[in-house]
């Protein structure tokens, strides 16, 4: 009787080992669809034997644990490549703002340029006319809201951006959290002998998603919680202890700092990565060299022109008056024409003052158009940088912004490319295989039935035993 229990326990337990095996490629193939899931194997192993008349005997095999695949090197290039995809895809937005206010057409600064120009030159035909006089000052007008509008425009996108790294600091904030308390329960469910494999799995997506955001590296100890740094080694998560993000406005930007304990470090973006520092890069590089280029624009147009001007005389015999104002008092001694773009404007306030002439004579001074036209030759001087005339040096600003965009546009391209290869990779190697799966399904099933069918082939031994 005793050998024969102890062959019903082995039918039992294969029953019981075989259906946890079922039960696991069920909840495979349940979450075949199911993003970061990683495929669960049931990890067998024999029964410990017992000595039964001198005899070693086994007692069948026994589901030991269940296993989640994973890959180290796949998991981290996964959020690396996320971070690079994060960056770029913060870009695209802004760049595209960015290049809407650089416009080519018929609206754009270079039409302005051109309209103000071409005013001086109906000037140089009739000098004395008060309708050309109004519209040269229209033009300049014109000229001047152009160049004021695309300043506001670039330093309003500047402001959204400083709304998102606010934003974007505050999701990064909640997911630190849920990371540190996913690293405690982890830690506690596996202390009391139970799987934390869909906690794992939780974690590594949350892990994707902050090096998306923030950039970084991650390890984990052997205690069993994952340590997440900043791309320089600043800790924002080391097992439950949880590094904040924090902003301030210093001068209307947004400036980022982290804060462990009471030690404050400030980032930027050389310190950080992902989406984080794709709109810090936009907002602290790329758009203050665009404004630069637009200021230093505005103030050697304005500098120019106003030089023929006040050289010239106009209707009532007066000279020496600026047509174009600028404020860049507080300008850097390095950029002295910081803020011309945003402050110019027509400092005349009469047609009659427009200087067409440059010969003093009460009998000709009516008929004079010879500033008009030195005022016309200005158009196509190279005062920029004495290479380059204004309308090109504005095409020059809107290339240099499309060329952004579509440098944008080919990183975010390769990233997607690249994240999908990866994917595609961790899929195959970490995924769930349907096919694969219900291939095992038959496998175990068939197992199962052959406990059961050991079993009843047991049970009707005892009976027999019994009769006897």
């Amino acid at each position: 009787m005793a050998g024969l229990s102890s062959a019903l326990n082995i039918g039992s337990i294969g029953l019981l080992t075989n259906q946890k095996c079922l039960e696991v490629c069920g909840n495979n193939v349940s979450n075949v669809s199911t993003p970061g899931y990683s495929r669960q194997t049931v990890t067998l192993s024999t029964a410990p034997t017992l000595s039964i008349n001198g005899n070693f005997v086994g007692q069948g095999a026994i589901a030991s644990s269940i296993e989640r695949e994973q890959d180290l090197f796949i998991t981290r290039q996964l959020a690396s490549k996320k971070a690079t995809l994060g960056e770029a895809e913060a870009q695209t937005l802004s760049l595209a703002e960015v290049e809407n206010v650089f416009q080519v057409d018929d609206n754009s600064l270079a039409s302005a340029i051109d309209n103000f120009f071409a005013a001086w030159q109906d000037l140089s035909a009739a000098p004395e006319g008060d309708v050309e006089r109004s519209q040269v000052l229209q033009e300049g007008a014109a000229l001047a809201t152009s160049l004021n509008n695309m300043d506001a425009e670039l330093s309003d996108i500047q402001d959204s951006l400083n709304t998102s790294i606010e934003g974007k600091v505050g999701e990064i904030n909640d997911n630190l959290s849920t990371l540190a308390d996913l690293n405690v329960r982890i830690v506690a469910a596996e202390a009391r002998g139970d799987t934390a494999n869909g906690l794992r799995d939780q974690r590594d997506l949350l892990v994707q998603e902050i090096t998306a955001a923030i950039g970084g590296t991650s390890y984990e100890s052997s205690d069993g919680m994952v340590t997440l740094l900043t791309p320089r080694g600043l800790p924002l998560v080391d097992g439950d202890t949880v590094g904040t993000l924090v902003t301030d406005r210093v001068d209307g930007m947004a400036q980022v700092s982290i804060r462990v304990g009471s030690t404050e470090t400030a980032l930027d973006q050389e310190t950080i990565g992902g989406a984080l520092k794709g709109l810090l890069t936009v907002r602290d590089e790329t758009i203050p060299s665009l404004r630069d280029a637009l200021d230093q624009l505005a103030c050697q147009l304005a500098e120019s022109v106003n030089t023929i001007q006040s050289g010239g005389i106009d209707l009532d015999g007066g000279t020496g008056n600026d047509f174009f104002s600028i404020d860049t008092s507080g300008a850097p001694a390095a950029t002295p024409w910081t803020g011309a773009a945003g402050s110019i404007a027509v400092a005349l306030t009469d047609g009659s003052q427009v200087a067409a002439g440059t010969i003093a004579s009460p009998d000709n001074l009516a008929g004079d158009n010879t500033n008009a036209l030195a005022m016309l030759e200005l158009q196509d001087a190279q005062s920029m940088g004495g290479t380059t005339c204004f309308t090109d040096y504005y095409s020059k600003i809107a290339t240099e912004a499309g060329s952004a965009v579509e440098q944008n546009t080919l990183a975010v391209s390769g990233a997607e490319d690249s994240l999908e290869q990866l994917q595609s990779l961790r899929d195959s190697t970490l995924g769930v295989s349907v096919e694969e799966e219900m291939l095992q399904l038959v496998q175990f099933q068939t197992a199962f039935e052959a406990s059961a069918k050991y079993i009843t082939a047991i049970n009707d031994m005892m009976d027999s035993l019994l009769a006897m």
